[in-house]
């Protein structure tokens, strides 16, 4: 069957014949192929070689053939390695693959030929291998789906086509997508796309689908309705569109991860409580919107993501969330990272009972801690309020009322801490406390730490201690892992009487 229109326009555009199916001339002299794991793992890598060299031996299942220079695939390329399981071409100059390329290559898995500028494909070229899992054809300058019509890839279960010029979603309805687990299409020039051209997809089970990065500017309403997905990637994609567009394309949908955000270094546009009504008719478990601009969050945009467990709206430049929240939610992780937050209590975490992790990371505005602002999270475990340019006089105790079941806090890179006697009297569940490069003073007549008898990792990097204070560490009997990095020590030295003579009948 001759190759595809696409093909055979640059094929004429560059005015070069296919060669023909001999073998080329020896590989380079002086360079050798490395053993990697035994006889099963080489590594080829960057030799300029222009031939698959006759002295790896036949039990090679593993072969990084990478940056070399083969040009085509012919069925004898690599006829010696029958053990073949995982073969990688990625930018091997590769312009054509023959009929039967791999006949002798039944056990092979994995393929990669990323980067290879492909002109012609015979319809047989992957027939020989029957157990092809995996293939890679990442920035092979593919246009359209139906190039593979014709190709035998019952078995398929990740295809990479990021980085192509893919300018349509129609997936032929010969497609095998019953074992097809990841299907990746990011970055390619996908504008629109119609049910019709999804229909195929409902034949596959927990899909991963990556559609990042295409300038789409129409989703015909519910065309993925009816499909349940593992994850969905919408990211970058609303340059073009708002993002009431996409949701509504996804109207009816299943997936375990949604994915709508924005990239950072795009202009982030201007969300409404209204754009996001689909959401109410869409089910998800994980939803990601970060580097979008909330013009206006209500109560109502929280009564969509009711039976959502996980939610990030990173960098969304908010500095409030909405009061009336319904507390009648299954949010256990909720990130705010990078956002503009002036006071804990602002977020209103008492809409949030069931929070296991929080992360409120790299505040613009300089954050307050408040005073019981966490006090319903008693199921709270990871809470990270790093980066934030928080003053504390009189840490934490107050602060941190009602975390109980709080195992790892994160107070790092943030300002001047004072901590009391009583620091951490509300979170003695503690096992990793991280104060890096935030400057402590010790306002106590006993160690700050001396009821946290499960803690287990430390850092008090950069932290400014006292490291004269013999007492400091004392109560941490479970302790195995302790940073004091950057810290000063008088004189340069530790003296026999320090902080690490541990008096464990005090302890």
């Amino acid at each position: 069957m001759a190759p595809d229109k696409y093909l055979i326009i640059l094929m004429a555009a560059m005015a070069q014949r296919a060669p023909e199916a001999t073998e080329p001339g020896p590989p380079a002299a002086n360079r050798t192929c490395t053993q990697v794991t035994g006889d099963e793992s080489y590594t080829c890598e960057d030799l300029g070689l222009k031939k698959v060299p006759k002295s790896l031996p036949t039990t090679v299942k593993i072969l990084d053939f990478s940056f070399n220079d083969l040009s085509a695939i012919y069925p004898s390329t690599f006829s010696g390695l029958e053990n073949l399981r995982h073969l990688d071409l990625t930018w091997c100059q590769i312009n054509w693959v023959y009929e039967n390329a791999f006949q002798n290559n039944p056990q092979m898995n994995t393929l990669v030929l990323t980067g290879n500028p492909l002109l012609y494909v015979a319809d047989s070229a992957f027939d020989g291998a029957l157990f092809l899992t995996q293939l890679f054809l990442t920035e092979t300058g593919l246009n359209s789906f139906t190039y593979f019509e014709r190709h035998n890839l019952d078995n398929l279960e990740t295809l990479h086509l990021g980085s192509n010029h893919l300018t349509s979603f129609k997936i032929p309805t010969s497609f095998p997508v019953e074992q097809l687990k990841y299907l990746d299409l990011q970055l390619n020039n996908i504008h629109t796309i119609a049910a019709a051209d999804v229909n195929v997809l409902k034949k596959a089970t927990n899909l991963k689908l990556n559609l990042k990065g295409n300038p789409i500017t129409y989703i015909e309403p519910a065309s993925f309705s009816s499909i349940t997905f593992y994850s969905l990637d919408f990211s970058g994609c609303t340059s073009l569109v708002d993002i009431s567009k996409i949701l509504a394309g996804l109207l009816g949908a299943t997936t375990n991860n949604l994915r709508i955000g924005n990239f950072e270094d795009i202009s982030h546009q201007d969300v409404s409580t209204h754009m996001l009504q689909s959401l109410c008719n869409i089910s998800a478990a994980d939803i990601n919107l970060q580097n979008v601009k909330f013009s206006s969050m209500s109560k109502t945009t929280f009564q969509c993501l009711a039976n959502v467990t996980k939610l990030d709206l990173t960098n969304t430049h908010l500095s409030e969330l909405p009061s009336g929240i319904s507390d009648r939610n299954m949010l256990t992780e909720l990130t705010l990272n990078r956002n503009s937050f002036t006071n804990v209590c602002d977020i209103r975490l008492t809409s949030f009972p069931l929070l296991t992790h929080l992360f409120i990371k790299g505040n613009s505005e300089y954050l307050q801690m408040g005073s019981g602002c966490f006090a319903k999270l008693s199921k709270l475990q990871h809470l990270d309020l790093s980066h934030s340019g928080m003053i504390n006089p009189e840490c934490c105790s107050a602060q941190l009322k009602g975390l109980s079941s709080l195992s790892h806090l994160n107070l790092s890179y943030n300002n001047e801490h004072t901590l009391t006697d009583l620091a951490f009297q509300e979170t003695t569940n503690l096992e990793v406390l991280d104060f890096a490069y935030t400057h402590l003073h010790i306002n106590a007549s006993q160690s700050p730490f001396h009821n946290l008898k499960f803690l287990r990792v430390l850092n008090l990097s950069n932290s400014n201690i006292d490291t004269i204070n013999r007492d400091l560490l004392k109560g941490l009997n479970s302790l195995v892992l302790l940073n004091l990095n950057e810290n000063t020590f008088p004189s340069g030295i530790i003296q026999n009487d320090n902080l690490f003579q541990l008096d464990r009948k005090s302890t």
